[in-house]
This record gives C-alpha cells, structure tokens and sequence, in this order.
C-alpha cells in the first residue's frame, strides 16, 4: 500500500480536493457514501446518523446501510475493506451511527 492509496486500491487521496477519490466508478454507493462521510487524509471522520446518509442517498442504496449486517460497513464488504468502520446500534440492534476511524490495513499488513 502506498500512502495515497488504501488497502484495496479502490481509493487514492487526492491533494487538491483533500479528499479520498475513487479508483473504481463501478462502485457507487460505496463511492457516494464515502463522500458525504468525507474521512480526512489519516480515513478520520465524524460520527454521523444514518437517518442523515439515507436522506442523501438515492432509495435503491438503502439497503446496502440498513440491510441485514450493514454490508457497507462490514470489514469484508464495502468500504470496510478500505477503512476501519465503527458502528453504533440503538434499540432493538438498528444501526443508528457511523464513523470512519482510519485506513485499514492490507491483509498482509494484519
């Protein structure tokens, strides 16, 4: 892994819109979702509500964040393959809250 890539490749941080730019187009949700989560260089963001993400998103990714284990953010699938995910559940095991808190490590690395 270089220092501008992420474990997988599928992201590169680009200094003139400091952001994480996608690498592959073919993965838009995961791609939309990061942008609004927006990680610093270090994969670093704010907590935010999932009620706030479903608003911006189109309905036809919706499943990707409420769906059954919260693909989108689990460690093997989504963006949890590129950045470490933390997830905060409310009542009754619903997802409530999202954070980015920092750049996975390849599966060498780990």
């Amino acid at each position: 892994m270089t220092d501008d890539r992420t474990a997988t490749g599928h992201y590169r941080w680009d200094d003139a819109s400091a952001a994480w730019v996608a690498e592959n187009p073919n993965r838009p949700a995961d791609n939309l979702v990061l942008a609004l989560l927006g990680p610093d260089r270090t994969g670093l963001c704010a907590a935010i509500d999932v009620d706030v993400l479903l608003e911006r998103l189109p309905p036809v990714y919706h499943g990707r964040i409420r769906g059954n284990g919260s693909a989108m953010f689990s460690r093997r699938h989504g963006l949890g393959r590129d950045f470490l995910c933390e997830k905060q559940y409310g009542d009754h095991g619903r997802l409530e809250r999202v954070r980015l808190a920092g750049l996975a490590a390849s599966e060498e690395d780990a």
